[in-house]
């Protein structure tokens, strides 16, 4: 780390302190406090971030096994990074009338009878 970066963190670690000092006699007793204070309101929770994540996986597999480059990239874009239908259709220069909206319900439809599939295997193997 350069000098100047060295020397900027401990004025800051040492400002931080300081306050902490002037702000009661203990630092170490003011940590959880300090903790929900800096928290963020609307952060959202990394635990449940990964949880999320991984219930997911499976879905996103299907989706890249089943589905067209296009379709798959479509479907990330609109569910996994909330952008609107009109966004994704410029962004990807897409040519069809419809656009994305196209290529989401085309997706589904290719998805649900994967799924139906599945389902009918499943009660066929239970009964």
């Amino acid at each position: 780390m350069p000098h100047s970066r060295r020397g900027l963190c401990a004025i800051t670690r040492n400002h931080c302190l300081t306050a902490l000092k002037k702000s009661c006699g203990d630092p170490a007793a003011s940590v959880g406090r300090l903790d929900r204070d800096l928290r963020e309101t609307n952060a959202v929770d990394p635990l449940k971030q990964i949880e999320q994540h991984q219930k997911c996986l499976p879905m996103w597999e299907l989706i890249a096994a089943r589905l067209s480059p296009t379709e798959a990239h479509v479907m990330r874009l609109h569910y996994g990074c909330e952008l609107p239908l009109a966004s994704i259709t410029t962004k990807l220069m897409l040519s069809n009338p419809s656009g994305a909206k196209a290529y989401i319900v085309n997706a589904k439809r290719k998805l649900n009878a994967v799924l139906m599939k599945r389902r009918n295997r499943a009660r066929l193997a239970a009964a």
